[in-house]
């Protein structure tokens, strides 16, 4: 995996977490990373995975402050359209933190470049309608987890906003 020590194993996918219309997808897995584990991973739509958590890894809290963790918690709904992934974690101590990580483009240079092309045009529009009228998860562009009017409207607005 891409940043990642050598001799990470990425094992199985245990729950999909979060994704968002540009494409990041939060995700727990079992890594190897050296020791088999849950983690939590952040995807980027050119591939690249960062492991975020990582249960019996150490995690910085502070300045020369590092502690185990022990467990991973996280909710749907906490990646942003800027991919942002907000998640706890709690320690082998018994303490706990929050977290808010990313990884790759954190914004992305145009919401409504549909198509990512790097310009906004007619072609947009039309791209975003054939995937609004299927009910495609890719029009979900208020990222609610349904496609409906408010995505529409995100987009329209998104759209005349321009790049």
């Amino acid at each position: 995996m891409t940043g990642q020590p050598g001799g990470t194993i990425f094992q199985d996918v245990i729950s999909i977490n979060g994704f968002n219309h540009n494409g990041f997808v939060l995700f727990t897995a079992g890594v190897f990373a050296p020791r088999l584990g849950a983690a939590l991973l952040l995807a980027d739509p050119a591939g690249n995975i960062a492991i975020l958590a990582h249960v019996q890894s150490d995690i910085a809290v502070g300045n020369a402050d590092r502690r185990t963790v022990s467990q991973i918690i996280t909710r749907r709904g906490t990646l942003s359209a800027a991919a942002h992934a907000a998640f706890a974690v709690q320690f082998t101590d018994g303490s706990a933190a929050q977290f808010d990580a990313a990884i790759g483009q954190q914004t992305p240079p145009c919401p409504a470049d549909i198509n990512h092309d790097g310009a906004l045009s007619s072609q947009d529009f039309f791209d975003f309608l054939t995937l609004f009228f299927a009910g495609e998860p890719a029009a979900d562009f208020d990222a609610s987890g349904t496609v409906n009017s408010g995505d529409f409207f995100s987009f329209i607005n998104a759209f005349f906003a321009g790049c």
